[in-house]
């Protein structure tokens, strides 16, 4: 069986767009001891966030309880827009975060969804 590839979304403004996945790693500055909200930086990382929650960059995102870490669902046009954009985000420019990867991600299966619409 061969799963098909994903095919580019056309955004209602015109520009092509993708799903990305971000996965980021503790980084140096990283306290593991503490939960998310007690790092330093907390309170411009979460306007940061919320700020591209609004412009529908960020879809969903979700924190990597056990390793410090954050798993990002994002739309942008290509993998150079999503690093452009989270290298603004306080924690990846003061090493609370590190980003690891950025790839292309397509939803075949989605139990939120199909919840979601029963």
């Amino acid at each position: 069986m061969t799963a098909s590839r994903e095919m580019p979304e056309v955004d209602a403004e015109g520009p092509t767009v993708s799903t990305f996945m971000v996965l980021s790693q503790a980084g140096p500055y990283r306290d593991l001891a503490r939960d998310s909200r007690e790092q330093p930086h907390w309170d411009a990382h979460a306007a940061f966030i919320d700020r591209l929650v609004a412009e529908r960059f960020i879809s969903l995102g979700r924190p990597l309880v056990d390793a410090g870490g954050a798993l990002l669902i994002v739309t942008a046009q290509d993998e150079a827009e999503v690093r452009a954009t989270l290298r603004h985000d306080p924690w990846y420019a003061h090493g609370i975060l590190r980003l690891d990867r950025v790839q292309r991600w397509q939803i075949f299966i989605d139990g939120w969804r199909s919840a979601r619409d029963a």
